[in-house]
């Protein structure tokens, strides 16, 4: 077994205050270390954001993150029920390094600006015919809206579940699987077994829920049934690429072995984050990128 550091960081509105007034903020839990990213005593709680740091004994760093996550996914969710504010650590940078190897696996996330959608003559036209209709259920709408505004995987797909009731309100079954057919009907709507049942009977996500992108298979299949149902011609884009893409959390995302350029640099999360950030990947000032791919299989 080997022993690897994996730290990763997560993002929330929770000030870490534990002990700050003796040292720097931090405390253990599940042999996790969560401490303030970034605090000093003149300026307070700089950052959105904590550390969470832990020593994992396994064969691999695999491995090694798969613990560390397992972790992780027992303390966040908890986290944020007693913090009682945003908290969130999927989709946040981590590194892992191993004890006497002077490199690390890093995975890296930053920031990007949103891409949008035309909105032409058809998409206006569309509009034009959907608010002519009379007989839609404008629930749906307003389920459809909070769907594509919300960003969690489960709170979409529950929205959107209600969304289709909502519009099949007078003809439940019948327009439920002219819209998604019979086969993905039962997958969501099977009584006591369907994902949207089990969601919302407080059973969640399982591994096999995962396969599959349903937030993009149902998304399709609304906007197919819309053009052909109600609107009668192609008005709506079906195929578009990235659908109910968002103004948050847009990243670009990237994986790489990497090490300190000297000895006098330190391998941190923070450090190798805050280098980044400030000079870009290509630029860094203190790591070289490491294109070995049989680190793979050795690290």
């Amino acid at each position: 077994m080997n022993k690897y550091i994996v730290e990763q960081r997560i993002e929330t509105l929770a000030e870490n205050a534990i002990r700050v007034d003796k040292n720097y903020p931090k405390f253990t839990l599940d042999e996790v270390e969560l401490s303030q990213w970034d605090f000093n005593h003149r300026d307070g709680w700089t950052s959105y954001y904590w550390l969470a740091r832990s020593n994992i004994y396994a064969l691999n760093y695999k491995d090694a993150y798969n613990e560390f996550g397992r972790k992780l996914a027992k303390i966040v969710p908890r986290l944020a029920l007693v913090a009682q504010c945003y908290t969130r650590s999927v989709v946040q940078p981590f590194l892992i390094t191993r004890e006497e190897h002077d490199y690390g696996y890093l995975y890296h996330v930053i920031d990007r600006e949103p891409v949008g959608l035309m909105f032409e003559e058809h998409e206006r036209r569309a509009l034009e015919l959907i608010l002519r209709q009379k007989d839609l259920n404008n629930d749906f709408f307003l389920y459809w809206e909070d769907a594509i505004n919300t960003l969690g995987y489960a709170a979409k797909l529950l929205l959107m579940f209600s969304a289709l009731e909502a519009l099949s309100k007078k003809n439940k079954w019948k327009i439920i699987v002219d819209i998604l057919g019979e086969d993905l009907k039962e997958i969501i709507f099977k009584r006591n077994s369907g994902l949207r049942q089990r969601l919302v009977h407080g059973e969640y996500l399982k591994d096999e829920d995962l396969k599959e992108n349903y937030v993009e298979i149902i998304h399709k299949k609304v906007i197919q049934y819309f053009n052909t149902e109600i609107l009668k011609e192609n008005l709506i884009t079906e195929d578009i690429k990235g659908p109910q893409r968002h103004i948050f959390d847009n990243k670009l995302q990237g994986k790489i072995f990497i090490e300190p350029k000297d000895k006098t640099i330190t391998l941190d999360l923070k450090t190798v984050v805050d280098d980044f950030n400030k000079h870009s990947w290509s630029k860094s000032k203190k790591f070289n990128l490491l294109h070995d791919a049989s680190l793979e299989d050795t690290f």
